[in-house]
Order: C-alpha cells, then structure tokens, then sequence
C-alpha cells in the first residue's frame, strides 16, 4: 500500500512539472519561437524522445490541433563538444522524431518541418561548464508560416 502511495505521489508530481505549450494566440506571428524549459529530452546519443518529454509534446499536439492555419519548425540544437556531422545527423534525426511524435497525434505532416541545426546557433559558445552545454542542447518550435 505504501508502494503505491508513493508511486502515486511520484507521478503526480512529475506530471505538475509539466510545461504546456502554449503561445498567446492572439499575438503568434511568424518568426515566434518557443524554447521549452524544461528542454525535450533524448536518449544520450540517439534520436529516442524520453517518456518525461511526452506530456509537453502532447501538449504541443493539442495546440496545433486548435490553431491548424500554423505551420511549425521543430529546430533541434546540440553543444559544441561533437563533430559537425555528427551533431548535424543526430540533431536531424532528433528533429524528426519530434516531427513524427506530432504526427502520431493527428497534426498533419504538411504542417511540420524538421531542422537540424547541430552545432549552428548555440545560445552559448565555447563554454565549458555543463551547464551552459546543456542550455545549448535544445529543441525549439518556430513559426513558419501562419495560413488563411
């Protein structure tokens, strides 16, 4: 019983920390841009999302599903410390996982863009504190398009 008090409470708040996505509506313009914080998660080294990044991207789903004139970039950013062609194929394939996340909860494919920046436009450069690579390593969504 104990256990699953506890497991209770565990998720619970997990899921209070949440982000919802959520751009003011009556504002959005192209060229906005959201960075969640906190960031979407991957598995180190590969383009898996992890499952503590779901309820932002679901989150994510619903909004475009109530403002369909929006087409979105989902730019993914890496750090300095890896290869431009590693972070670029990484960094893509990331972007696509996103892409395909969105896509499984009924936004259409027409409407997303993927973007791998790798190693491009890094908030912070040559920063050898891990905080600041992680600040770098991110995921963005970019209003590309709104139409009529």
């Amino acid at each position: 019983m104990r256990l699953l008090f506890f497991l209770i409470i565990l998720f619970s708040i997990q899921f209070s920390k949440a982000q919802t996505f959520d751009l003011n509506s009556d504002t959005i313009k192209v060229g906005d841009i959201f960075n969640p914080d906190p960031p979407i998660y991957f598995d180190f080294d590969k383009e898996t999302i992890r499952p503590e990044s779901y309820a932002f991207l679901d989150s994510v789903a619903v909004f475009l599903s109530l403002h369909d004139s929006l087409i979105i970039e989902v730019g993914t950013h890496m750090d300095s410390r890896w290869s431009d062609e590693y972070s670029n194929r990484l960094d893509l394939d990331r972007s696509k996982s996103v892409v395909e996340y969105l896509i499984n909860k009924g936004i259409i494919v027409d409407r997303l863009f993927a973007k791998g920046y790798g190693r491009e436009r890094p908030i912070y450069t040559e920063s050898e504190e891990e905080a600041m690579r992680r600040r770098n390593r991110r995921t963005e969504f970019k209003v590309l398009e709104i139409r009529n």
